[in-house]
């Protein structure tokens, strides 16, 4: 009849499609593996939560970040959870709105408002249903306020109290019993008298099968969608891993190069520093003593100072050279320096980001193992019970079972 599914931040963007019948890059209607979607009904789907006048994904962020709301920031935090409520099978579906209204008072009275996503109602699937989505913000007990807990709103108390709510509501709401309670939800409370009308308890399993049917069919979509994700994730998180290795490698490379140019700068500044002492011995020049020629305008000097002065006029000319050759070698190595830099720190990043495709990967791997779980359990209920002739009799119906034989008959007369 009804039930509810939790969902992290990376998990209800899919949901969020599928509630408005998004449309992928092919244009087909995003839906679960083992959903069919009849296209002529969609125009009648409509959404009972008020108009947020942003997308839900956003109505979703804002909520969580509000004053006054504490989420913790998590990737595995559950920030929204749904459930889904299907039309009871013997509800007349002139009573289909109506219910679907009163089941959006009782879940907005329940759990606020305010903290509604959205409330869609499909009326193009095989059954009638509304999506309730919500953020789960509960007091904060120890710290007073509010914070977003989907383990503290959606507990055990919870589950074995909604079917009895709803009921009492749908009874207050039309004057009489809907089928809230069926099947194996209302057998607890079944007299012996009550258990021999097998005629009636057969018709409570058929409605309790396609409710758990639907649950099923659900999950196992859920499942085969998360699992084609983490495929896509696994082989990208693969490449990136080689990719880190040979970056670190690169990084590590780029780090020694920087050290030796670092090196070779000191160096060079060392050396500049010790032409720059040599450059005081020129000033040695002024105290040569020179004398006039007899004859013109030359000097003579002594023969050991014109040495001197053809020694300092070599040692100059060098280490003008030398200067000029450190000065632009150390610009260059500079500039080396800040591109390399800048490149490590580029690479640094792109090395964070295959640590967080990997956590990513997990908290994926976590969400199906969950949902394999709930599979596994609603499959053991309908093998308990012995109803899985049937469920594949709900799930191949005598009409379908002739459109396929007719359709096979068709291909083999192509043939």
């Amino acid at each position: 009849m009804a039930h509810v599914e939790k969902f992290t931040k990376a998990a209800a963007g899919h949901m969020f499609k599928h509630y408005e019948r998004a449309q992928n890059e092919q244009g087909e209607y995003v839906k679960f593996a083992n959903q069919s979607i009849d296209l002529s009904r969609t125009h009648l789907n409509y959404n009972l939560a008020p108009e947020r006048k942003m997308s839900q994904g956003e109505f979703v962020k804002k909520r969580c970040t509000e004053d006054g709301v504490r989420c913790m920031n998590r990737k595995d935090v559950n920030v929204m959870c749904s459930w889904i409520v299907t039309a009871p099978r013997n509800l007349s579906a002139e009573n289909h709105e109506r219910f679907f209204e009163e089941v959006y008072k009782f879940l907005s009275n329940r759990y606020g408002e305010e903290n509604v996503v959205s409330a869609f109602v499909h009326m193009d699937e095989s059954q009638a249903h509304i999506h309730f989505a919500f953020v789960p913000v509960v007091k904060d007990k120890k710290r007073g306020g509010y914070k977003v807990s989907a383990k503290e709103l959606i507990d055990k108390k919870e589950l074995l109290k909604f079917h009895p709510d709803l009921s009492k509501h749908m009874i207050m709401a039309f004057g009489y019993d809907v089928g809230i309670e069926n099947g194996a939800t209302a057998l607890g409370n079944q007299t012996v008298e009550q258990l021999k009308a097998g005629e009636e308890l057969k018709k409570e399993l058929n409605n309790e099968i396609e409710s758990l049917t639907q649950q099923a069919e659900f999950s196992a979509g859920h499942v085969k969608y998360l699992d084609k994700e983490i495929d896509e994730k696994s082989a990208e998180v693969e490449q990136l891993e080689d990719k880190s290795a040979t970056l670190e490698s690169t990084i590590n490379s780029n780090t020694v190069v920087i050290n030796q140019q670092s090196q070779k700068i000191q160096s060079d500044k060392a050396e500049l520093d010790k032409i720059a002492r040599k450059k005081a011995d020129v000033k040695a020049a002024e105290n040569i003593e020179v004398k006039q020629a007899i004859f013109g305008d030359k000097v003579t000097v002594s023969t050991d100072d014109f040495n001197n002065l053809q020694t300092l006029a070599k040692k100059q000319i060098a280490s003008v050279k030398t200067t000029k050759k450190l000065r632009d070698e150390n610009a260059a190595l500079k500039q080396n320096i800040q591109t390399l830099s800048a490149d490590n720190a580029k690479l640094k990043e792109q090395c964070g980001k295959t640590i967080h495709l990997t956590m990513e990967n997990e908290k994926l791997k976590n969400e199906v193992g969950i949902l394999k779980n709930s599979l596994a359990k609603i499959i053991e209920f309908i093998e308990r019970f012995n109803l899985k002739e049937r469920l594949d009799l709900f799930l191949n119906p005598p009409e379908r079972r002739m459109q396929q034989a007719k359709n096979k008959s068709r291909e083999e007369e192509l043939l």
